[in-house]
Order: structure tokens, then C-alpha cells, then sequence
């Protein structure tokens, strides 16, 4: 995953966190972010079903965790899932990005984003379809984690550690 991207993840997971306790819709600058369900997010980009391999980050920010695992769908990468760990193998930040992930332009194609994050205790879902984001859904840890509309995030979490190693979940 390119730094940038990273970086457009960590944006997310920060300002994020520094709303978090706020009911309703928050904004911050140009961000919407409103408290919601998940089962009222639609992803613009579905779960790839293609088979999937591991890979290794060539780098990530630390506040990911001590250890990141990522498996990849697809040729050219149509999702990465990844979930950091801290150092006894938990869970600290989990994300989920589908479709073009390049960084947005005009021509930009439809990207959907998952990211939990554990510490704080929520996770935020968004589409966006080049520069057009749609507003982010700002959602609890306990529905996100087995939500549908996310691809069970706490399955998935599974498969990763158990596919590409790692510590206890």
C-alpha cells in the first residue's frame, strides 16, 4: 500500500477518534461524519471472492500496530484487507479497502473503505466515486465487527491471522 494511502487510513482513524464521543453529525472541515448502523451502509465496491494471498506492508504508520497482515484479492488488487496487531498479537486497527485505490482524482473509480479501530472502540465505513465522497458512518465496535454489510470483519480477521500468521486474536 502506497504511504499516502496510509496516510488518507491514519486521517480517517485520528480525526475520528477526536469525535468520537460527539452524537449526530460531526464535520471537520471537509469531512462528514455521521453516527449511524451499519446495517445502513451500502458498499459501492463488494467483497471480492477472488482467491486471495498474503502479503507483507512494505511499511505502515505506527499507530497500525506492531505487526500488520494483509491478505490481497485479486489481479490487480481489487481489495486489501489488513488488521494490525500490538505486540501479544491483539487486534488495533483493522481496514478494508475495495475498488481504486489510487489517490482520488476526477477519474477515480468507485473505492470503498472499512476501518476499526479497537483502541477507541468504532469503526467508519465510506464510498467514494472519484473526488466525490459520500458521507462516513460512524459505527460501534460490537455491530461493526459482525456486520454483514461489512463482510464480518471479526471472520475475516480470523482468516487473516490464521493464513498469514501472527499472534493470538
Amino acid at each position: 500500500m502506497s504511504p499516502s494511502r496510509w496516510g488518507i487510513l491514519v486521517a480517517v482513524i485520528v480525526v475520528s477518534a477526536c469525535n468520537q464521543s460527539k452524537i449526530g453529525t460531526m464535520e471537520s472541515g471537509p469531512m462528514r461524519l455521521t453516527r449511524g448502523s451499519a446495517s445502513e451502509f451500502v458498499a459501492l465496491v463488494p467483497a471480492s471472492d477472488s482467491d486471495p494471498h498474503c502479503e507483507a506492508p512494505r511499511s505502515h504508520p505506527s499507530g497500525m500496530g506492531d505487526q500488520v497482515l494483509s491478505l490481497v484479492y485479486g489481479q490487480p488488487v481489487e481489495r486489501r484487507v489488513s488488521v494490525g496487531l500490538d505486540a501479544e498479537g491483539s487486534p488495533v486497527n483493522y481496514s478494508d479497502l475495495r475498488g481504486d485505490m489510487t489517490l482520488p482524482t476526477e477519474t477515480s473509480g468507485a473505492f470503498t473503505s472499512i476501518a476499526i479501530n479497537f483502541r477507541q472502540g468504532f469503526a467508519i465505513a465510506m464510498n467514494r466515486q472519484g473526488r466525490e465522497e459520500s458521507d462516513k458512518i460512524l459505527v460501534g465496535i460490537e455491530e461493526a465487527l459482525s456486520a454483514p454489510q461489512f463482510d464480518y470483519p471479526e471472520e475475516v480477521i480470523e482468516r487473516i491471522v490464521s493464513t498469514c500468521g501472527g499472534g493470538a486474536v
